[in-house]
């Protein structure tokens, strides 16, 4: 592997729960209307502009605003780290040569949010966000490959929901099952069929450090990020 290309919510940190709660006050303040995590979720696949089309047709731009400021408020108290381990794991794959990219339904502004109160905002050198319109991963892989200069054969997804893996089988490469979240759906992930499965981010980091075992770049400390700040592509 040249390159790991990381999907977000539930896979670098369990967000899902935050961005659910954020779009419940958003709509609440503007609709008055409580709306059921069931609701809110029915209309994921787009970016929050296309979530907050979908509930406030009429208020897009001040939805959407509200979605980020509440996301804001709440970071630190419902979600304040990324999962165990994930800043390792990106150190050291940053020190064993492989690239690391991220492509995210997400919208732009939402994703530098969580970068930024997890400070990863030097942790991928692509990455590729959602549109408002529908989501197409499939695409957005492709799109990093491209620009990473890797070949599919040598990259692999690792992403926490079923419609990842078939995001990576049709984006043709290879791809990890993140089951470490604590609302992970692990029958729907195993039913899918993903070349491997991890409950636990030690057991991918161990996965890691067995497969690039024989790379010297391996037997030195990674303590370094890239200095550069990736472009938040939408």
């Amino acid at each position: 592997m040249n390159a790991v290309i990381f999907d977000m919510d539930g896979t670098i940190a369990d967000t899902m729960p935050l961005c659910i709660e954020a779009f419940r006050r958003a709509v609440r303040d503007l609709t008055g209307k409580t709306l059921s995590d069931k609701e809110i979720t029915d209309t994921f696949g787009p970016s929050e502009e296309g979530t907050v089309a979908a509930l406030v047709p009429d208020r897009v731009e001040e939805g959407v605003k509200r979605y980020l400021d509440f996301c804001k408020v709440l970071h630190a108290s419902m979600c304040p780290a990324p999962f165990a381990l994930i800043p390792e794991i990106i150190s050291f794959l940053h020190g064993a040569g492989v690239k690391t990219a991220l492509v995210t339904g997400k919208g732009a502004k939402s994703l530098q949010i969580n970068l930024e109160v997890f400070h990863g905002e030097t942790w991928f050198c692509h990455i590729e966000t959602g549109n408002p319109v529908k989501a197409d991963k499939p695409a957005g892989i492709a799109h990093t490959l491209e620009v990473l200069g890797v070949e599919k054969e040598n990259a692999l997804y690792v992403g926490d929901m079923a419609s990842d893996v078939f995001s990576a089988r049709r984006a043709g490469i290879a791809v990890a099952a993140a089951a470490w979240a604590p609302g992970a759906d692990k029958a729907a992930l195993q039913s899918a069929r993903p070349d491997l499965f991890f409950e636990k981010t030690a057991d991918f980091f161990d996965f890691l450090k067995r497969a690039y075992a024989q790379n010297d770049a391996c037997k030195t400390e990674f303590s370094s990020f890239p200095s550069a700040k990736p472009k938040l592509d939408t």
